[in-house]
């Protein structure tokens, strides 16, 4: 990655639009990347969920199983056997989030990965992912991530230079020099 960071800023530097446009995309890949990453180690690595809250754990994991379902508050804290205020008030105690956001971002952490690797269309990623209509989705895929669906599959379906492709790029531009 760091030779490719290379490339493009000597590119850019020399005037290419297009190596601008990578660079570009190149910033919103990583921050995408590490987006997903913060959001599943908040969602899956917090010590208190682990360690002292075994009910709490086994109502994500029915949740988690269950989220391409149309699930609401009420069945979510069925799912788990406690009130919904009382699983709001845990889930917000140890996630700092509400059982319906957490749900949110858990099925989009699940559109991404079917982006990434599926050519489904967005409007059956959206209905596999538990989101009602492919409107819906890419309304709150956007808030959440950033870019539309759309965008965010393209952006993940560039192909980046090869480690030889940029060591050529690199010997020619120095030979412009």
């Amino acid at each position: 990655v760091s030779e490719i960071y290379y490339v493009l800023i000597l590119a850019v530097l020399a005037g290419h639009a297009l190596a601008a446009s990578l660079l570009q995309f190149l910033y919103r890949l990583i921050y995408t990347y590490e987006f997903i990453m913060a959001l599943h180690d908040t969602l899956r690595a917090l010590p208190g969920l682990r360690h002292s809250n075994n009910r709490l754990q086994n109502c994500v994991e029915a949740i988690q199983a269950n989220y391409q379902s149309n699930l609401t508050l009420t069945q979510m804290a069925q799912i788990c056997n406690l009130s919904p205020s009382y699983l709001t008030k845990i889930f917000k105690e140890n996630f700092k989030t509400t059982p319906v956001q957490y749900l949110i971002k858990y099925r989009i952490e699940m559109a991404c990965r079917l982006l990434q690797r599926s050519d489904m269309r967005i409007e059956d990623i959206a209905l596999q992912t538990g989101f009602g209509s492919g409107n819906y989705f890419s309304r709150i895929f956007k808030s959440v991530v950033g870019v539309s669906p759309k965008d965010y599959r393209k952006e993940q379906n560039l192909e980046l230079l090869t480690a030889q492709e940029t060591q050529e790029l690199i010997v020619r531009y120095e030979m412009l020099k």
